[in-house]
């Protein structure tokens, strides 16, 4: 058998009951070529059960275990046992639309700048609704752009012998999609795609729920990188990068409003006034201040 054109990763845990439908999605596709690689990230639920009947059916899919070590090691092992020319994402809770590997197939058809990171446009589905999200740079700088646009990782498509040499920074998590882009952008081209490849689908279990302590993980990872990669630092511009991380700054201090420390939420509150002191949201903080305090 001939090897897939497409290597499609699925980090997972504990999520038997909504994989199924991810996994559907993609055997829904009509472009046949691929392989499925489902990395099993220390599930406790019947994850494996469901998934090893699946592979009786469709022998595309491959399902992997490790030990939890959270996303960046699990997509990484993914990428380790891949065989495709290209490599493609998706999270266990999100769905692709039937048509996205055949618009990528035709997409990549079209270029002659390979290989590349390549991204197109999504779908949110909330309670409420469901809405295109189109990205596009527009000339924008590009470092600046991938900082302040979530690339979420079912909208991307890279080449492998990109992702033979450049991984997921285990250390690095909740953003670590984010800080591959930007390795990626630094080094390759980036190529958009107009088609909708994906719908993230908004619930409960989403790490950017409310009391989730992504943000605090979200902080630790982005101060690692950016120490780590001063280079790529250096090429954002400031004022874009004061911005993001001053968002980041006020998210960790809803956390620890909705967890009731009010000390460390009066911290962080302060800390994103003075890293942007003008930005859009100053006043909501200041307010929020005011109230801690009185």
């Amino acid at each position: 058998m001939s090897e897939p054109f497409f290597s499609i990763i699925v980090p997972t845990f504990n999520r038997a009951h909504l994989i199924g439908k991810t996994i559907k999605s993609v055997q829904n596709q009509g472009f046949e070529s691929w392989e499925l690689i489902v990395v099993d990230d220390g599930s406790t639920d019947a994850t494996k059960e469901l998934i090893e009947r699946l592979i009786v059916d469709d022998p595309r899919i491959t399902y992997l275990y490790q030990q939890n070590a959270e996303r960046s090691t699990a997509r990484n092992l993914g990428i380790t046992q891949s065989k495709g020319e290209y490599v493609c994402f998706i999270d266990s809770d999100d769905l692709y639309l039937d048509n996205n590997l055949t618009d990528w197939h035709q997409f990549i058809s079209t270029q002659t700048i390979l290989p590349a990171f390549m991204y197109a446009n999504i779908r949110y589905r909330t309670w409420e609704e469901e809405k295109v999200v189109t990205t596009y740079r527009n000339g924008q700088h590009l470092l600046n752009f991938l900082l302040t646009n979530p690339i979420v990782p079912s909208r991307v498509c890279i080449s492998r012998s990109i992702l033979e040499v450049h991984r997921f920074d285990p250390e690095v998590c909740i953003c670590e999609d984010l800080t591959l882009w930007l390795k990626l952008a630094n080094e390759y081209p980036v190529l958009e795609a107009t088609h909708v490849a994906s719908i993230y689908v908004v619930h409960d279990e989403n790490s950017t729920a409310a009391g989730s302590r992504a943000p605090l993980i979200m902080l630790k990872g982005l101060t690692f990188f950016f120490n780590k990669y001063p280079a790529i630092r250096a090429k954002i511009n400031t004022s874009v990068f004061k911005f993001y991380l001053s968002e980041v700054h006020t998210n960790v201090a809803k956390y620890y409003i909705h967890h009731g420390r009010k000390c460390k939420a009066f911290f962080h509150l302060v800390i994103s006034l003075l890293i942007a002191p003008k930005h859009k949201h100053t006043k909501y903080r200041l307010v929020t201040i005011k109230n801690l305090l009185f």
